[in-house]
C-alpha cells in the first residue's frame, strides 16, 4: 500500500494561518520561516475554500512588514470574498421572503446559516444555499419560479432528496429531506431525528442579509453539520471549510449544547468515535480550545495525525483528486478497473483505518459491487 503523503510546506503555512483565524490570535512572521511561498498558501488555501480566512491573516503580515504588493493581492481575496456573501445573503434574503409571504415553514441549513459562528462571517467562503422544504418541496419550487422568474430549476444532483436550482449564479437545494438514506449504517435513524428534529416548533431565528431566517437548534447544527461532512470525508473527501464549520458551530454554542444528549445521539448513530476522532485532529492541529470540544477523548494521536494529513490532501468533496484519477486513467477496460480498484482501494483501506467498521463496509461494498458488474450479463440486442 501507498505510503501517506506528507503535508507540504506551503499546507502546513496554510493551516498556521487558519488556524489564527478561526480563533482571532495574531500571526506570527517567525511561525512561516524565511521568505514563504505567499501564492502556493493561498493555492492551498483555495483548494479548500478558506481563502478568504487566510488571506485575512496574510494582510496582517504584510501590514507588519509594509509589503504593498502582499497587501494589495490579499484585499483582492476579501474584497472578492465579502462581495460573494453580499451576493448569496441578499439571494437568500428574497428567497425567505418569499416563501414566507406564502406562508411556508423552511429551515436553513448549514452554509450562511453556520457562517454567523465565525468571528468576521463575510470571510467564510460562501457556497450553496440549502433549505429545508418537507413535503411541500414542489409546491415551494412553483412558488418561487412564479415570483422570481429568473430561478432556474436543472436535474442534477439527488432529484430525491433535494429539488436543485440555480439563482443568479447561486446554488439553491430545497431539501425533501435533509440527509441521504445511503452510506451509514443508522441512515434510518438518523433521517428519522432530522425529519422530527426539522418539523418541531423548537428552532431558532437569526437575522442574515437583513432577512429574519429560521435556523436549526444548537445541537441540531452540531451533529448535522459533522454528519454532513463524514459521509462525504468516507465516500470522497472534503475541504477544511467543513471541518471550520463544525468547529466554530461547536464553539459558538458551546454553553447551550447538552453533551448528555449529544453523547446519547451520537451513539445511537454510531458516529461517536469518528467525532470522538475529528475531534482530537481539531485540537491537536487546528486549534480547537480542548474545553470547547464536547466529549473530547485524547488517546488516537496517530490516528488523528493520518486524519488531518488525508485533509489537507483531500479538498473540495474529493473533486480535484477525482479529476487527477480521471486525467491518468487508462483507456482500455481492463486497465482502467485496474488502475480505479488501486485507487479506491487505497481510498477506503485508509478510511477502515481510521473508523474501523464504517470504513470496512465502504471497502467491502465496493469489492461486492465490482464483482456484480463484472458478472452482469450485457444487454440482449
Amino acid at each position: 500500500m501507498r505510503k501517506d503523503r506528507k503535508i507540504t510546506v506551503a499546507e502546513r503555512q496554510m493551516v498556521y494561518l487558519l488556524r489564527c483565524a478561526l480563533w482571532e490570535q495574531q500571526p506570527d512572521a517567525q511561525q512561516l520561516g524565511d521568505a514563504p511561498d505567499w501564492q502556493a498558501i493561498m493555492v492551498a488555501a483555495g483548494r479548500h475554500t478558506v481563502h478568504g480566512l487566510v488571506a485575512q491573516q496574510v494582510k496582517k503580515l504584510a501590514e507588519q512588514t509594509d509589503n504593498e504588493p502582499l497587501m494589495r493581492a490579499a484585499m483582492k481575496v476579501l474584497m472578492k470574498t465579502s462581495h460573494d456573501n453580499r451576493h448569496v445573503n441578499a439571494i437568500l434574503a428574497d428567497l425567505t421572503r418569499v416563501m414566507r409571504e406564502g406562508g411556508y415553514h423552511t429551515v436553513l441549513l448549514k452554509g450562511q446559516g453556520v457562517a454567523r459562528y465565525y468571528p468576521q462571517p463575510e470571510l467564510r467562503c460562501p457556497g450553496d444555499i440549502d433549505y429545508y422544504t418537507g413535503e411541500k418541496t414542489d409546491k415551494i419550487a412553483e412558488r418561487l419560479q412564479e415570483n422570481i422568474p429568473d430561478i432556474f430549476y436543472h436535474l442534477s444532483g439527488n432529484e430525491a432528496k433535494h429539488k436543485n436550482g440555480t439563482l443568479r449564479g447561486v446554488e439553491i437545494e430545497l431539501h425533501r429531506r435533509a440527509t441521504n438514506m445511503s452510506i451509514m449504517p443508522t441512515a434510518i435513524e438518523i433521517h428519522e431525528w432530522t425529519e422530527e428534529m426539522l418539523r418541531s416548533d423548537d428552532q431558532r431565528t437569526a437575522i442574515i442579509g437583513g432577512c429574519e431566517v429560521t435556523v436549526p437548534t444548537a445541537i441540531f447544527d452540531a451533529i448535522y453539520v459533522f454528519h454532513h461532512f463524514y459521509r462525504h470525508f468516507l465516500r470522497d473527501g472534503i475541504g477544511l471549510r467543513h471541518i471550520c464549520d463544525w468547529l466554530r458551530t461547536l464553539y459558538a454554542n458551546r454553553d447551550e449544547i447538552d453533551t448528555t444528549e449529544l453523547e446519547r445521539l451520537l451513539r445511537e448513530f454510531e458516529m461517536l468515535e469518528a467525532w470522538q476522532l475529528f475531534g482530537l485532529m481539531a485540537v491537536r492541529h487546528l486549534g480547537m480550545p480542548q474545553e470547547a470540544m464536547p466529549l473530547y477523548d485524547g488517546r488516537r494521536t496517530r490516528a488523528a495525525d493520518l486524519l488531518m494529513r488525508e485533509l489537507v490532501k483531500d479538498s473540495n468533496f474529493g473533486f480535484e483528486k477525482h479529476e487527477k484519477l480521471m486525467k491518468f486513467m487508462p483507456k482500455y477496460t481492463l486497465s482502467h478497473k485496474w488502475h480505479s480498484m488501486k485507487h479506491y482501494t487505497r481510498l477506503y483501506w485508509v478510511r477502515s483505518r481510521l473508523f474501523g467498521r464504517q470504513g470496512r463496509l465502504l471497502l467491502n461494498g465496493y469489492y461486492r459491487s465490482g464483482i456484480k458488474k463484472l458478472f452482469k450479463k450485457p444487454p440482449s440486442i
